[in-house]
């Protein structure tokens, strides 16, 4: 991200091109951090699932100082 990473972010998340790639790069992490916490592969699908609604909804608060993206 380039000069300014909040606001690419929140770039990003309005974007449907731009929200699939950050998703792809994203997705494969997120869903093995959530599967190693749960059994039922249902629930890790909808967690995951909300942790992007979640990233969505919180951009436009995204500070880069705080940690990076995939955090």
């Amino acid at each position: 991200m380039a000069d300014n990473p909040s606001q690419d972010l929140r770039r990003t998340m309005r974007a449907p091109a731009a929200f699939e790639v950050f998703y792809r790069r994203h997705a494969e992490r997120v869903s093995r951090f959530v599967a190693r916490r749960m059994t039922d592969p249902h629930t890790v699908d909808d967690l995951t699932t909300e942790v992007f609604l979640a990233a969505i909804d919180t951009a436009a608060t995204y500070r880069p100082d705080r940690g990076s993206e995939e955090a």
